[in-house]
């Protein structure tokens, strides 16, 4: 299993946790990309 592989399914996994969870009127990411960001910021350290 590839990083990418990894980073698409923690993001399914949030979307399905949060379905009806509403983005914030400023926001720019979804809750998924979040995760997706915070990943590829961590495996950067």
């Amino acid at each position: 299993m590839t990083t990418d592989d990894i980073i698409l399914h923690i993001s399914c996994l949030v979307d399905d946790s949060l379905p009806e969870m509403p983005r914030h009127s400023q926001a720019k990411l979804y809750p998924s990309e979040l995760v997706a960001w915070d990943w590829n910021t961590m495996n950067e350290r």
